[in-house]
């Protein structure tokens, strides 16, 4: 098996209170899903937050697990990633976090868990790419290669 970690904020929507899940995201899990990837979410939103993204997305039957700053250390602290690790049994060779900030990649580099950076909320932060992710993306549509590259799926 293999798990996809996702931050939320800057990641999965623009930034910004109550903003959407971006469209393209429920195609993306709908194929992690057919090829027998979980889906976990780690964000240092507070519980509130977290519900509140997953109902008013419906994405309720896509995530296997979720974490929040509630139940964990915030990033850039490993607990989080740990935690849905334990949780979902799945290794950190099989991992692949997918974050928009430093945090994000540090848990991963400290686990040993491959790190996405994202960029379209934002600007890149040189700090973020100073921290050389494995792999970087500009466009939601990017991350179906590096989903292919890194679970080997088609």
């Amino acid at each position: 098996m293999a798990i996809a970690i996702f931050d939320i904020s800057g990641t999965l929507h623009e930034d910004r209170l109550g903003a959407p899940m971006y469209d393209e995201f429920h195609d993306l899990f709908n194929y992690l899903k057919q090829n027998n990837i979980s889906i976990a979410l780690a964000t240092n939103l507070s519980r509130s937050g977290l519900d509140h993204f997953i109902q008013n997305n419906r994405i309720n039957n896509m995530i296997d697990e979720h974490i929040c700053m509630s139940e964990a250390a915030p990033k850039p602290s490993t607990e989080m990633l740990e935690e849905i690790l334990l949780r979902t049994g799945e290794s950190a060779e099989n991992a692949l976090m997918i974050g928009d900030s430093e945090g994000d990649i540090a848990m991963a580099q400290a686990l040993k868990v491959k790190a996405c950076a994202v960029c379209w909320d934002t600007n890149w932060s040189s700090n973020v790419l100073s921290m050389n992710p494995q792999y970087k993306v500009e466009k939601v549509a990017d991350l179906w290669q590096v989903f292919q590259k890194v679970f080997q799926t088609k």
